[in-house]
Formats: C-alpha cells, sequence, structure tokens
C-alpha cells in the first residue's frame, strides 16, 4: 500500500493557495471580476449553490474587471 502524503501544515497551504492565484492571474488577467458587480445575482442562480458565484459573475453586463 502506498504511503499517504504528509499533511500540509497552514502556512504551506496558504503559500500554495497564493501561488495558484497568482498563476490563474498571470495566465487569465482579464478573468477577474469585482465582487460587488454580480454579488447580487449569486442567490436567483438555479446551479449548484456552491457553484452559483461563478455563474452570477458571467452574464454580470456591468461588470469591471480588476
Amino acid at each position: 500500500m502506498a504511503a499517504r502524503p504528509k499533511a500540509l501544515s497552514a502556512q504551506q497551504a496558504v503559500e500554495g493557495a497564493r501561488y495558484t492565484r497568482r498563476l490563474m492571474e498571470e495566465a487569465f488577467p482579464d478573468a477577474l471580476v469585482e465582487r460587488g458587480a454580480y454579488e447580487r445575482l449569486i442567490d436567483g442562480m438555479p446551479n449548484n449553490e456552491t457553484d452559483r458565484h461563478v455563474l452570477a459573475a458571467a452574464p454580470c453586463p456591468d461588470r469591471t474587471f480588476s
């Protein structure tokens, strides 16, 4: 049986998340949407509750890119 990988420390998890976000921002600089531009639409989205923020940001006509 393969050994389980060690759990990350909180600091390692934070650093990993920052690294991933930086890579995403560099790869897709125009994909960032200000939260206020779509926040009011989240509750009305018909898809899975955990994914509604993604769908809400897509059609937002008054979105502003950061």
